[in-house]
C-alpha cells in the first residue's frame, strides 16, 4: 500500500504482505545515499557575520561569512586528517565554542550508519559532481542578513578549487538581483533537476545559507 497516495484513515489496520527491514524500505523510497549536516540555534549562526573566512582556504571571496559555513569549511580544509562523522561533529562543536557560539551540530541520513566508523567526506564516487548553492539575505525584509551571499561565494570557490566541481554543474540561487531568485518554487525546481540529472556514482552537494523561516515586513 502506498501511504503517500492513499488518504484513507484505516491503513494502520492493514498488515503488509511482505515484511521488510528499515534499510530495504529506505533504499526503495530514497535510492540515493545522503547525509545532512545542520545545527541548532540557527538565529545565532545566521547573525554571526563577524566570523572571518578561514585563512587556510584557497583565495576565497575575502569577506565575512556565517559561522556554520566558516566552521564547516575550516573542517573540510583539514580533511587530509582522516576523521569519522562522530569526530567531525565533535570538532565542529569545538570550533563553535572557540568562536564563543553555542550551536550544536546535528546529522541526518537516508541510511543507517555507524557514525563512529563512517568517514567524513564531502563527496563519494567517481561520477559527475553537481551542486545547488542557495544564499538568502532577505533583502528588503525585517529580518535582513548580511553574510549569506558571501557563504555561497566562498563555498562555490571552495568546491571548485579543492573538490573539482565544474562551474557548469553548480547552480546558484541568491536574492542579489544577479542570480536566480531563491523562491521556494525555484529551489524545488533546482533540486528536482539535480535529481533527474544524477545517476549512480555521481555526487550531489546542496548548501543552504539563510533562515529556516521567512520574515516579512
Amino acid at each position: 500500500m502506498d501511504f503517500f497516495l492513499d488518504d484513507s484513515d484505516d491503513y494502520e489496520s492493514e498488515t503488509p504482505a511482505v515484511t521488510t527491514t528499515f534499510s530495504d524500505q529506505s533504499l526503495h523510497l530514497v535510492p540515493a545515499e545522503f547525509i545532512i549536516i545542520s545545527s541548532t540555534d540557527a538565529q545565532e549562526i545566521g547573525d554571526a557575520s563577524i566570523i572571518t573566512p578561514v585563512s587556510g582556504l584557497p583565495d576565497l571571496s575575502g569577506r565575512s561569512a556565517g559561522a556554520m559555513t566558516s566552521v564547516l569549511m575550516d573542517l573540510l580544509d583539514s580533511s587530509n586528517v582522516p576523521r569519522s562523522i562522530q569526530q567531525a561533529l565533535v570538532d565542529l562543536h569545538g570550533k563553535f565554542k572557540e568562536k564563543g557560539l553555542s550551536p550544536v551540530p546535528q546529522i541526518g541520513s537516508s541510511r543507517p550508519l555507524d557514525v563512529r566508523t563512517e568517514p567524513f567526506v564531502l563527496s563519494k564516487g567517481n561520477g559527475v559532481k553537481r551542486a545547488v548553492l542557495v544564499g538568502i539575505n532577505y533583502i528588503g525584509q525585517k529580518g535582513k542578513l548580511s553574510e549569506c551571499h558571501n557563504d555561497v561565494k566562498n563555498m562555490k570557490k571552495y568546491i571548485e578549487t579543492v573538490h573539482k566541481f565544474e562551474a557548469n554543474n553548480i547552480e546558484v540561487l541568491m536574492d542579489d538581483g544577479n542570480h536566480t531568485e531563491p523562491s521556494r518554487e525555484n529551489i524545488m525546481k533546482a533540486l528536482k533537476k539535480l535529481v533527474q540529472m544524477s545517476k549512480e556514482g555521481d555526487s550531489v552537494f546542496f548548501h543552504f545559507s539563510g533562515k529556516s523561516y521567512y520574515e516579512t515586513i
